[in-house]
């Protein structure tokens, strides 16, 4: 499966729109209102997820009000997904594409930025895996990222 994640650029609200390989739309995540936190709404306003700061290297990722994951990035482009023992690997020096792999190293999504002035990704989703918890780790990873556009742009 491939999910894009693309930059809202004229939303002083949304930062991004999720659609899969046929252009439908699944999720938009926007800047919660008077709060630092990211929320992942559905197509209908509903809320998905929550993306949290706790620490400037450290989000959490809530769902129905539980904490679900942590992304915690580590010197350089390392990053660990805590509570469902993945990680993240960068394969590249320019911190364009990486692999997120379960506890095993078994590959759950490749996650590629796209070249482009705007923060867009691309996501290849191993088939069997829910996308919805590799989009909100992208976000947070987005989030963390120094020379982050897709989130920050607007903030």
């Amino acid at each position: 499966m491939i999910i894009k994640i693309s930059e809202c650029l004229f939303s002083p609200t949304e930062r991004c729109v999720v659609r899969d390989e046929m252009k439908t739309e699944l999720y938009r995540v926007a800047k919660k209102f008077l709060s630092k936190d990211q929320i992942i709404l559905t197509p209908q306003k509903q809320e998905a997820a929550i993306i949290r700061k706790l620490k400037s290297n450290e989000y959490a990722i809530l769902i129905n009000g539980q904490e679900q994951a942590v992304v915690r990035k580590h010197f350089g482009s390392k990053f660990d997904v805590d509570k469902v023992g993945w990680h993240v690997d960068c394969s590249s020096y320019s911190d364009r594409y990486h692999t997120l792999l379960d506890a095993q190293n078994n590959q759950i999504a490749e996650i590629n930025r796209t070249s482009g002035a705007n923060g867009d990704y691309e996501l290849k989703i191993t088939d069997g895996i829910d996308p919805f918890l590799p989009i909100a780790i992208t976000v947070a990873i987005d989030t963390m990222s120094t020379a982050s556009k897709l989130v920050n742009s607007h903030s």
